[in-house]
């Protein structure tokens, strides 16, 4: 998971990188490699292209004066994009851009002062209008020679290794509350409100769920009379540091939200779907033998009984949980949009995804599970970020499908079992403080024990044991003290199978043999060594090199 700076400052005060990377691993989140392109490029400064010529010993270089705002220099460059006029990044001599030390050099006779840079020289990914060979091209209201991440305002990213039961740190809020919580600063709430100016939404579509076990909470807004296009600067900026390329303004927004908050969404193009009771009707059912659907990577995929989709009356829509079909994409003549978010069962969202062979960026949240509770205010985002972007109206209201909220997930916390399982003894007040941080509220007290609740997006705390590991983790691991296991362990007769075999495993230890205990699973690399006649049984989806092949042999 990639997290930029500038996102997660959104949601908390954001200590230096310095102190945030220790602070991320001392909470349990490895931090994978730090992209910073400041780091790597320094003296890249502001400048404006003043003059081009055409080299007169190169057909494919021209001869530019560059103002830096202090002198004018000489830049010999092969882009295909210099315009007169143009603000640009200029690496001045004595630059560093990674390895390479910029110098004046002489190229084909002409003198180069310098070198004007594309966004890859950078460190950066190309804008979706760089040409291959082109200058990054700036907006003309920057300062000359203004240092250039002073003025690009690009944050550094992280790219994070999150483990499967935290899906609540697959976004930038998410890993905001955890940065919060370990430094003692608050996590400022997300207070998007939807600005609704057009017609009832109950006019304008309508919804049928036939699965709610399959699918708790499924939600829809309308957003009419959009623009699509080309999005904003910023966000298509913020999608590339995200590692994702800009499509429009509005599948942008859903993507960038998905980042933001960590809930998928979806966008349909309202006047594709079919009409039925007078009204664009979806409806969220099981596919039907022998559906098919050709999603949004092009391929024409045959559909399982077992798969959730999204459909109108005739056809499937989307694939729930994982990608849309083609039929209903946002396009170039989209006028009204229709937004989904849904909190849907995970394990079938994971079946459906291994059996289409697909992994998307919404079926990777959606299969470790999702937060119900934020269904709504997504919802509410990203109508707002579609209207402010994309031009609309918001209808009134939003379509959704009767939720019952989940009241079970009540956990018992004996105090006692802290001093067995970690070794400290810490006061129950100590235990709600180091708790509450992390949303983890309690609801009641007794001599013993402490009853508490897990807010929706921690779907892996659900027993004590994993309490107790939150208060390991918000205790600090390292300062729990180390001692020798108790080396007490129960009493009585081993049980009768073992007794019946030990006799066995007597004699046949007595008889020279020997027993092996293997793993189910090898690296192709230790059949290689037996020979080329030993069969193997590749997996298609191992969890690393060393477990790639079934054992077909002691």
């Amino acid at each position: 998971m990639r997290i930029s700076l500038d996102g997660l400052a959104d949601f908390v005060d954001v200590p230096p990188l310095s102190r945030l990377v220790p602070t991320l691993v001392q909470v349990g989140i490895e931090v994978e490699a730090i992209d910073d392109p400041a780091a790597g490029a320094t003296g890249v400064v502001v400048a404006r292209i003043a003059s081009v010529a055409a080299h007169p010993k190169a057909q494919r270089l021209q001869i530019c004066q560059v103002e830096d705002g202090t002198a004018v220099h000489t830049v010999v460059c092969g882009a295909t994009n210099l315009v007169v006029g143009q603000q640009v990044a200029f690496a001045r001599v004595g630059a560093r851009l990674g390895d390479l030390l910029i110098s004046a050099r002489s190229l084909r006779g002409v003198t180069s002062e310098g070198m004007i840079c594309a966004r890859g020289e950078l460190g950066l990914p190309p804008a979706d209008d760089e040409p291959a060979k082109g200058i990054w091209v700036l907006p003309s209201t920057a300062p000359l020679g203004a240092d250039i991440w002073e003025v690009a305002a690009i944050a550094p990213v992280l790219t994070l290794g999150i483990t499967a039961n935290r899906p609540d740190l697959l976004s930038h809020l998410g890993v905001a509350r955890e940065v919060a919580a370990a430094t003692g600063k608050r996590c400022r709430p997300l207070t998007a409100r939807a600005s609704e100016k057009g017609p009832e939404i109950t006019s304008l579509a309508r919804l049928v769920v036939e699965d709610n076990v399959a699918c708790r909470r499924y939600a829809l807004r309308v957003v009419r009379n959009v623009r699509v296009g080309p999005s904003p600067a910023w966000l298509a900026e913020r999608l590339a540091r995200m590692g994702q390329r800009s499509i429009n303004n509005v599948v942008d927004v859903t993507n960038y939200v998905m980042f933001e908050l960590g809930q998928p969404l979806h966008a349909f193009d309202l006047a594709r779907i079919g009409v039925e009771a007078s009204l664009p009707t979806v409806r969220l059912r099981r596919a039907q033998p022998g559906e098919k659907l050709t999603t949004l990577d092009g391929s024409a995929r045959e559909l399982s009984e077992e798969d959730l989709v999204v459909a109108d009356a005739a056809r499937p829509l989307a694939l729930a949980g994982i990608i849309g079909g083609e039929d209903s994409e946002v396009g170039a003549s989209t006028s009204h949009v229709l937004l989904e978010a849904a909190f849907f069962e995970a394990p079938r969202i994971y079946a459906s995804a291994r059996r289409q062979g697909l992994r998307t960026e919404a079926s990777l949240r959606c299969e470790r599970g999702t937060d119900p509770d934020l269904v709504l205010k997504v919802l509410e985002r990203a109508a707002q970020l579609v209207a402010d972007v994309a031009g609309g109206e918001i209808a009134k209201g939003v379509l959704e499908a009767p939720y019952k909220p989940d009241n079970s997930r009540e956990i018992v916390l004996r105090t006692r079992q802290l001093p067995r399982r970690l070794g400290i003894d810490l006061p129950a007040e100590s235990i709600v403080q180091l708790l509450e941080p992390l949303n983890i509220r309690c609801l009641t007290r007794t001599e013993r024990a402490l009853i508490f609740v897990a807010p929706g997006f921690r779907a892996d705390i659900n027993h004590e044991v994993d309490l107790i590991e939150e208060v390991a983790r918000r205790y600090g691991y390292d300062q729990i003290p180390e001692r020798l296991p108790s080396a007490a362990g129960p009493c009585g007769r081993p049980r009768a199978a073992a007794l019946s075999c030990a006799p066995a495993v007597a004699a046949a230890l007595s008889a020279g043999l020997n027993e092996v205990r293997t793993e189910a699973f090898a690296g192709p690399q230790r059949f290689a060594a037996l020979g080329q006649d030993v069969p193997q049984v590749r997996l298609l989806n191992p969890l690393g090199d060393e477990f790639g092949c079934m054992r077909t042999s002691l």
